[in-house]
């Protein structure tokens, strides 16, 4: 029975929340309505629609006139991370694809995918590739491809870190994995609900590495704006989902606290505790202290492997932001501080939090 069900499924339901993005939603399903030309029904479409104030709405009932495209569209606001959960509801597929409204899925790249799918064991995580404008590599460069066990998957996150997991289009779970997705506290797992249900896939699961790009990453990530401080908290989110599976699994945990220290020493986010501090130095006097010593609990007797990270963050805390700005000149950066400025001021409402398109 349950072969003949799989069988009447789609292989891959490819679900996008979208809110308030009506032309690059249209990009987006103008590319995937070729897919589902190509592949029939062995590949599904959904979307939901965020509650968006634009023409968000008369795309989908445009694109469902041409091609089979679930849909629903939210009463209000839900918050992204309930949209994603919304429209993972939707899928009826093995495997579960969720991808930005403003990303594009390369031909080639899905071929290749289905081609995995159609030969992989029930309950495989597959990590695609993701390109940006030029073709190049953003996240699994220099990985091989193929089937990783468990062990040799933790090995493979410890590489890239958590960061590098975080784009949402480059993961692919099955479709057993539906309820515990939805199951997530929104508040707890926002924004990264995929990194929250992959660290809890390898305490005992494993993951294939499928190399063909399967994502356009379009303007390489540079659609929104987002508020050094915002963003640095939305990281350290990372280490709190590491901290949270650590807590699950126990003294076995060794493997979660290398990802919670993986994640703090991580070059791009020592980076953004340096542009914390910069660009918006108030928050970071009144805030970081706290938000960091908070990370620092999670490892339990392990916390003294942070003192490293701590000198660094008294550093920071020490350095005036003149000197950062100089450093930031020398660097050949410009006026980084006059550019951020004027972002913040042309943001706007995104999703229930203040960002920019």
């Amino acid at each position: 029975m349950r072969e003949d069900v799989a069988a009447e499924s789609p292989l891959l339901s490819i679900c996008i929340p979208t809110y308030n993005r009506a032309e690059c939603l249209d990009r987006l399903l103008g590319c995937l309505s070729g897919a589902v030309e190509r592949h029939g029904t062995r590949v599904q479409v959904c979307v939901s629609d965020n509650h968006s104030p634009d023409g968000t709405a008369a795309v989908i009932r445009s694109w469902q006139q041409r091609f089979p495209l679930d849909a629903i569209t939210q009463a209000s606001n839900i918050g992204a991370t309930r949209n994603v959960s919304q429209v993972v509801g939707l899928a009826r597929g093995r495997w579960v694809l969720v991808m930005g409204d403003d990303d594009l899925v390369s031909p080639q790249g899905l071929e290749a995918l289905l081609g995995e799918l159609a030969v992989a064991p029930e309950g495989t995580w597959v990590l695609a590739g993701v390109a940006d404008d030029s073709g190049h590599e953003l996240f699994l460069g220099g990985v091989r491809p193929g089937s990783y066990d468990t062990a040799q998957a933790r090995s493979l996150l410890r590489h890239l870190g958590l960061q590098r997991c975080g784009f949402i289009g480059m993961h692919v779970f099955p479709a057993s994995l539906r309820p515990t997705l939805t199951g997530l506290s929104p508040e707890a797992s926002q924004p990264w609900p995929h990194v929250a249900l992959l660290l809890r896939h390898v305490a005992t699961g494993g993951i294939r590495v499928c190399a063909t790009p399967l994502v356009h990453q379009a303007g390489a990530g540079k659609v929104l704006f987002w508020r050094q401080d915002d963003w640095m908290r939305l990281i350290l989110r990372l280490v709190d989902l590491a901290g949270a599976a650590r807590a699950a699994e126990g003294p076995a945990g060794g493997f979660y606290d290398a990802m919670i220290l993986g994640q703090l020493y991580a070059a791009d986010a020592l980076k953004g505790m340096v542009y914390w501090r910069f660009l918006e130095p108030a928050d970071f006097r009144t805030s970081a202290v706290r938000a960091y010593a908070a990370r620092y609990r999670l490892l339990g007797w392990r916390a003294p492997l942070v003192l490293g990270h701590a000198l660094v963050l008294a550093a920071v805390w020490c350095t005036p932001v003149r000197v950062l700005a100089w450093i930031d000149k020398l660097r050949g950066r410009g006026d980084t501080l006059g550019r951020y400025e004027a972002e913040r001021e042309r943001s706007r409402g995104f999703d229930g939090v203040q960002r920019g398109l």
